[in-house]
């Protein structure tokens, strides 16, 4: 990645509260939910399992748990399809593409009293 490139991402980055509002309904939306995903905070247990709640095993696997569990896997299949085509996309040309998406950005939060961290 280019350092003028990086160089344009403020010193501590960009919070949650800026990028929501911005990304939600775009289609870089996936770019939060791999943020929510890095942080274990999507709400989804399949993606916000680590290694703590790994011991936290369920007893008893009755009709009602594998029935939300199987809604939960549903949900987090096509948050990581999302994540997964955003990535493919910065992958076949980083540096393009990621200024594409740090354009998009700076367009949007220019104006809006950007806020640098």
């Amino acid at each position: 990645m280019p350092q003028a490139l990086l160089q344009r991402i403020p010193p501590g980055g960009y919070t949650r509260e800026q990028l929501e509002p911005v990304l939600k309904k775009s289609h870089y939306a996936a770019a939060l939910k791999y943020g929510a995903m890095l942080c274990n905070s999507t709400g989804n247990y399949f993606l916000d399992a680590d290694e703590e709640c790994a011991d936290n095993s369920c007893d008893n696997w009755d009709k009602g748990l594998v029935e939300d569990a199987a809604l939960e896997w549903k949900a987090a299949e096509a948050v990581l399809a999302s994540t997964h085509k955003l990535a493919q996309w910065l992958n076949a040309d980083p540096a393009r593409h990621f200024e594409t998406l740090l354009n998009y950005l700076e367009r949007r939060l220019d104006g809006q009293g950007r806020k640098r961290v």
